[in-house]
C-alpha cells in the first residue's frame, strides 16, 4: 500500500484524530516565528486542515497544500475560510504552488518530511527555499521511530536532514525534541525551525 493509499482509505479517521489537537498548544515550539497578521502562510500537507484553519484565524492569508483528495474535500468542508486557498500539489516539487510565482512569509511542513523518498528530498527542500521570503521561517518536524507497516515512510534523522539545509544555504534557529502528541509512547519528534537568508 501506497502513503496515498493509507490516507485515502483513511481519510475520515485521520481527520478525526488529527481536529482533536489543539494547533497553538501543538506548535508552541515555534510560535515566536509567527509573521505579523496578514502574511502568506504555506502549509504543506495540511491535511484536516487543521493548522491551515488556525493560521487562517489569526489574519493569516493561506495556501494548504494536499495531496490526498478524501482529506483535502473534508478540509474544505470542515474550515470553509475565504482566506484559505486549498491546492492538489505534493513534494518535492510543488509545480502548483511554484507556477504562481508567489513567496511565502512562513512555511510549515508537519509531520511530511517521512513521506518524502530520500532520493527526492534535495529537490524538495530546493523547493521550499525557493518559495521563502527573505528572513522568512521554514518550519519543518521530523518523525523519529519505527515505520507503520501499513503506512510507507523513510527514516527523518535529524543530523541529516540539518546538513542537507546547511547545504542549501538554510540557518538553523531552533531545534527542539517534542513527544508525540498522538500518545504514541515510541513516536518522538524534532522540531526544526530554519531561515533563508535575507539576501
Amino acid at each position: 500500500m501506497s502513503w496515498e493509499d493509507f490516507y485515502s482509505q483513511n481519510a475520515a479517521l485521520l481527520a478525526v484524530q488529527y481536529e482533536r489537537l489543539d494547533p497553538e498548544r501543538l506548535h508552541r515550539g515555534w510560535l515566536e516565528f509567527l509573521p505579523a497578521s496578514g502574511a502568506a502562510v504555506l502549509d504543506v500537507g495540511a491535511g484536516s486542515g487543521r493548522d491551515a484553519a488556525w493560521l487562517a484565524g489569526l489574519g493569516h492569508r493561506v495556501v494548504a497544500v494536499e495531496p490526498c483528495a478524501a482529506l483535502r474535500q473534508a478540509a474544505g468542508r470542515c474550515h470553509p475560510r475565504p482566506n484559505i486557498r486549498w491546492v492538489d500539489d505534493r513534494l518535492p516539487e510543488l509545480r502548483t504552488v511554484c507556477a504562481g510565482g508567489q513567496k511565502f512569509d512562513l512555511i510549515l511542513v508537519n509531520a511530511v518530511w517521512m513521506h518524502v523518498a530520500p532520493d527526492d528530498r534535495e529537490t524538495a527542500l530546493e523547493t521550499l527555499k525557493n518559495l521563502l521570503a527573505p528572513a522568512a521561517p521554514l518550519v519543518v518536524s521530523l518523525r523519529n521511530g519505527p515505520v507503520e507497516a501499513d503506512r510507507p515512510m523513510h527514516p527523518c534523522p535529524a543530523e541529516a536532514f540539518l546538513g542537507l539545509a546547511r547545504r542549501h544555504g538554510l540557518t538553523l534557529c531552533k531545534r527542539l525534541a517534542t513527544p508525540d502528541r498522538l500518545g504514541r509512547r515510541e513516536i518522538a519528534w524534532q522540531l526544526t525551525v530554519l531561515r533563508r537568508p535575507r539576501v
